[in-house]
């Protein structure tokens, strides 16, 4: 780290949960404990739900599904299947919604959607292959305004850590010499899904330590809010592509199976044809000669020919 404390560390300090304007979507200047104002000079954290319920199926799709599923059933089957059919709709749209995210976490595609202008604010992460990947993984931050008389300002950045759990996943950045401000850069994304709210969040917290340099608090309050909506932008857009491609493989599925149903039905019409043709046929064949379908040898063939020595 550039102020000499030890990386990731201060992303320990104050976790997610500790801000304390709850589920609200926007920016934080949050207030710190006596505790942590021993390390701690400065924490903002933005923050956007993603409206995942977009991803939901329509009412059409809906009602085709539960007419499916309730064919043949009794009246409190039905009901009963209705809330089974809504309730894996809504299970699936968050899934869906936080595999995109993990995805775009992974690829670091967090400044994809800036507000215009968009090269304003850029994060440049690339990505290593190997089992420590995000080992030196080295990227750069760059910033209008945050460089001498409010040109674009570069802070070289380093990630500190990854974190994957079923409901949260994390990217910890910290900060290396050379650039405007000390401390920590941290992007989360979490999934809540209890009975009375469900939502899928993202986080971005910037954390300056006690003896660390910070940048405008203003500015800083953009920087994170800008980083947090261009990721939940990112995170709906692949949502959608997503569930695009999906849709799409079903119906070629769904054609490819009518497809090949109206070609069995064709050529079974074809046999049938076929035979009803073979059929007229052999009336019609019967009718112009009665003996027809009834020969029977008379054995001249046998015989010998007249006139020659007989042997009796």
């Amino acid at each position: 780290s550039s102020t000499g404390t030890k990386v990731g560390s201060l992303s320990l300090l104050f976790t997610d949960d500790d801000g304390g304007e709850g589920d609200q979507n926007g920016v934080h200047v949050e207030n710190l404990s006596k505790k942590q104002k021993k390390q701690l000079k400065f924490v903002v954290t933005a923050k956007k739900n993603i409206p995942f319920e977009v991803l939901l199926p329509s009412d059409e799709d809906m009602e085709f599904t539960y007419e499916k599923e309730s064919e043949g059933k009794a009246d409190e089957e039905k009901k009963t299947i209705m809330t089974k059919l809504e309730e894996k709709a809504w299970d699936d749209a968050m899934l869906l919604a936080y595999t995109s995210a993990e995805k775009i976490l992974v690829s670091r595609r967090f400044t994809e959607y800036v507000p215009s202008p968009p090269n304003q604010l850029r994060l440049f992460s690339p990505i290593k292959s190997g089992s420590h990947r995000f080992r030196d993984e080295d990227a750069a931050l760059t910033f209008k305004s945050m460089g001498d008389w409010r040109r674009f300002g570069l802070q070289p950045l380093r990630v500190a850590y990854e974190e994957n759990t079923a409901d949260c996943s994390s990217v910890v950045y910290h900060t290396l010499t050379g650039g405007h401000f000390d401390g920590e850069l941290r992007i989360t994304v979490k999934k809540t899904d209890h009975n009375e709210e469900s939502n899928i969040s993202v986080m971005v917290t910037m954390l300056v330590p006690k003896n660390g340099r910070k940048i405008n608090s203003k500015l800083a309050s953009k920087m994170v809010l800008f980083l947090a909506e261009s990721t939940a932008a990112s995170i709906m857009t692949g949502a959608k592509q997503i569930l695009s491609r999906k849709q799409q493989s079903s119906s070629f599925r769904g054609r490819a199976k009518s497809k090949a149903s109206e070609k069995r039905h064709t050529a079974y019409e074809n046999l049938k044809l076929m035979e009803e043709m073979a059929e007229e046929r052999r009336r019609r064949w019967q009718r112009n000669n009665p003996d027809a379908g009834s020969y029977r040898p008379s054995g001249n063939m046998m015989r010998g020919p007249g006139g020659g020595p007989s042997f009796g």
